[in-house]
């Protein structure tokens, strides 16, 4: 796991520039920092690295071919490195390292860019295609880990975060006011734009080649909607369970593979325990960790886990103090402004103590459907009542959970889709200074987020596609690593092996027939390991109240009281009156978030 930069430019490239882009990335890789300058080819590539595969110096990057001079920056772990291994020395292939990044440059210099189909794993990376003389770029199937890029005339830029780019090229802090709008009313931006209008994302299951001429060309090598259109069925549901229960067992095994101590995020829910269960019965060497705040938690439930699976367990409660003297790291670690994260940023402050890499459940919710307001929605468009009308009004007058069923029954799909995960529901108009945010910049905001809608006749193929597209990677993935590499720990997320979720997109339409409960395969493999009862669902994430104590309360009146070139004053003085009713505390901290974000990082709209 590492961070990575790079420069490919017709212009002279400056040391200065490679060394502020490798020490932005530090924290992403604090055991060793490295860069090569080609001045024959005018490219310059960094890497920062977190030793996890081949503890080594000759495994430090950047890494060089002896065959033909190709070069690669990697940052990721490619779980079946073993196995390609092997079977480039069968091809007589000499290799002078132990661990992953030489498989994948060797394995360039064999299969080209079908290299792509051979891993199994999380990544991006570079190589320098020293023959054809350009970048070859590539992310992930998945997008769990980042790379974006910035392409002007002369000049193609790349790194694992934003900030190594605009750190030598200010003059890119230009605000994307789409991506300004989707801050605010969704929290998170939808790749591959960013908050900076001339900086991109390289979307997952992509890659790029990039030439002397800085000419571009993206390619995409892997498509969810392949494995959702192809339906396979089962002789009965046992076979089924039996298959799936193989896949999740084999992802969590490949993906424990390591030369250091490994630790597993354990927050007593059914994800973390079975992670951890079977990673302990593939290694005695783990560790687990566990946070939580005043007021509902998982903590007691986490110890019992631990104690029943054997690991040494790690415990922290945060009290409020704790937590907004936090907050100010957290806006530091920040890539681009982000809703979600905090919670994920004191575990992985926590964790990193202990370990340089932890496991994660993070996916299973959308894999399996274990969001609840999802799955309210799919039971109501099941069936139909004379009441519904009649209800749809009640609805609208007096929101509750017992009228929410009959208006999802009305709504289009569309609609649910635009509002699952609105912080905002205000119109722009109301929010922002008119010179800023236009009606077509709306329109946009929508037709970006609906593009993740495949429209598919089947509702759970639907719905799974669109939280894996939009959520999971927009959000979770996203903070994820943002939040877990400022602390220098890799986390990885094992329920996202491609393997999984190619298996789980053919066989939904079976899955769905034969059982509509939320998990219920993951419930079953709890059942079948654990003797410990199952508590409710409680959720990985920090009392907003908590955010509303005395040492942060302050600032943000204060923030509101301020005049600004974006947020309209009778917007600001319409949340100091929710502050004091502790009402929409969301919309209140993410106006708080992105306000102190753009002003840390010296922004002006």
């Amino acid at each position: 796991m590492c961070g990575i930069a790079g420069i490919f430019s017709k212009e002279k490239i400056s040391l200065d520039k490679i060394y502020k882009m490798q020490e932005s990335l530090k924290h992403r890789g604090p055991d060793n920092q490295s860069y090569i300058i080609d001045k024959h080819n005018n490219f310059a590539l960094t890497n920062t690295r977190l030793s996890i595969i081949d503890l080594d110096n000759h495994a430090n990057q950047p890494m060089k071919s002896e065959v033909n001079g190709n070069v690669i920056v990697f940052n990721g772990e490619i779980y079946n490195y073993k196995h390609l291994r092997n079977t480039l020395i069968q091809k007589k292939i000499n290799l002078k390292t132990n661990g992953d990044t030489e498989t994948i440059l060797e394995g360039y210099n064999l299969f080209g860019e079908k290299v792509l189909n051979y891993l199994n794993g999380m990544f991006a990376f570079v190589i320098w295609d020293n023959n054809k003389k350009k970048f070859f770029c590539a992310r992930d199937r998945l997008g769990i880990k980042p790379f974006y890029y910035l392409k002007k005339s002369n000049t193609f830029v790349f790194a694992s975060e934003i900030k190594s780019i605009t750190k030598v090229f200010q003059q890119e802090k230009n605000i994307n006011n789409v991506s300004l709008l989707k801050s605010v009313k969704y929290g998170s931006i939808h790749q591959p734009d960013t908050v900076f209008q001339n900086i991109k994302c390289l979307e997952p299951g992509h890659f790029l080649n990039v030439n002397f001429n800085n000419d571009l060309e993206k390619f995409k090598y892997w498509e969810l909607n392949d494995f959702l259109n192809e339906d396979i069925s089962f002789d009965n549901e046992q076979s089924y369970y039996d298959e799936v229960t193989s896949k999740i067992y084999s992802a969590i095994k490949i993906g424990n593979i390591a030369d250091v101590d490994i630790g597993s995020f354990l927050s007593g829910g059914v994800d973390s325990s079975i992670i951890t269960k079977i990673s302990k019965n593939s290694s005695n060497k783990i560790k687990t960790f566990n946070i939580s705040f005043d007021g509902k938690s998982e903590e007691e439930q986490s110890k019992l886990i631990s104690t029943s699976i054997g690991t040494n367990h790690f415990t922290k409660k945060f009290d409020d103090h704790e937590i907004s003297n936090c907050f100010e790291n957290f806006i530091e670690a920040m890539d681009q402004p982000s809703f979600d994260g905090l919670n994920t940023f004191l575990v992985s402050k926590e964790a990193s103590k202990h370990t340089k890499v932890s496991l994660s459940g993070l996916g299973a919710d959308e894999i399996f459907f274990g969001y609840e307001i999802i799955n309210k929605f799919i039971n109501a468009k099941k069936n139909n009542s004379i009441f519904d009308s009649f209800i749809d009004t009640l609805y609208k007058i007096k929101p509750n959970r017992f009228f929410q069923k009959s208006f999802f029954n009305k709504i289009k799909i569309e609609d649910f889709f635009l509002n699952l995960r609105i912080l905002n529901f205000e119109e722009s108009e109301n929010i922002f200074n008119k010179d800023l945010i236009n009606n077509n910049e709306n329109l946009k905001m929508n037709s970006d987020i609906l593009k993740y809608d495949n429209q598919s006749e089947n509702l759970h193929k639907r719905i799974f596609h669109f939280e894996i597209k939009n959520y999971l990677v927009n959000t979770l993935l996203r903070d994820s690593d943002n939040f877990s590499m400022s602390n220098s720990l890799e986390i990885r997320p094992l329920f996202l092996d491609h393997e999984l979720i190619e298996f789980v997109s053919k066989s939904l339409s079976y899955s769905k027939k034969i059982n509509h409960k939320p998990k219920y395969e993951l419930n079953k493999i709890y059942n079948d390991n654990f003797q410990i009862k199952q508590n409710k669902k409680v959720g990985f994430e920090i009392p907003l109240y908590k955010l509303l104590n005395e040492n942060l309360k302050q600032d943000i009146i204060e923030r509101l009281n301020k005049k600004d070139d974006i947020f309209l004053n009778s917007y600001k003085a319409n949340l100091k009156k929710k502050m004091k009713k502790k009402q929409n505390l969301s919309e209140i901290k993410n106006f708080y978030i992105i306000s102190k974000w753009l002003e840390k990082n010296n922004i002006s709209v």
